[in-house]
């Protein structure tokens, strides 16, 4: 076997260990691979109206629940954003367990904007023991990791 298709097999084998599952429209997958519970938020300029009760701002971290350690949860996140915007930007971020949520700027090596497009079959945010985000498929926007 040659080692590009070994590569490849290694990283079916390890999404395959960690219960990937299967991308639907537009899906955005947090892959928690730190030995504690995280806390995922994410803020956008373009919620669909009445989204969390209503009344977000664009600046706002919406909270989405925890991710277990060694674990992933998976969103169908083009049912969240409003299908009418024109140039949809999703930040993320995440709080460790017992970490207060964030407020405004987040942590910049727990953050990263994606300029969302719905061509894209699924996004994955992966979420290291630094705590930092070590990857973002496809790469965030401006390839730097944070949200600016």
């Amino acid at each position: 076997m040659d080692a590009r298709k070994l590569k490849l097999s290694l990283v079916a084998l390890g999404l395959a260990a960690f219960g990937a599952v299967e991308a639907q429209a537009t899906d955005l997958t947090v892959l928690n691979h730190t030995w504690q519970v995280t806390h995922p938020y994410f803020r956008s300029n373009c919620w669909v109206a009445g989204f969390n009760g209503g009344g977000i701002k664009a600046k706002d971290w919406v909270f989405f629940g925890g991710i277990g350690s060694g674990n992933q949860f998976t969103w169908q996140f083009s049912d969240l954003l409003n299908p009418n915007c024109r140039h949809p930007i999703v930040h993320y971020t995440f709080a460790l367990d017992g970490e207060a949520p964030p407020v405004g700027k987040a942590l910049r090596e727990r953050t990263t904007r994606i300029e969302f497009d719905t061509s894209v079959p699924v996004y994955t945010i992966e979420e290291g023991n630094l705590p930092a985000i070590i990857g973002v498929t496809p790469v965030d926007a401006d390839q730097d990791g944070d949200d600016d």
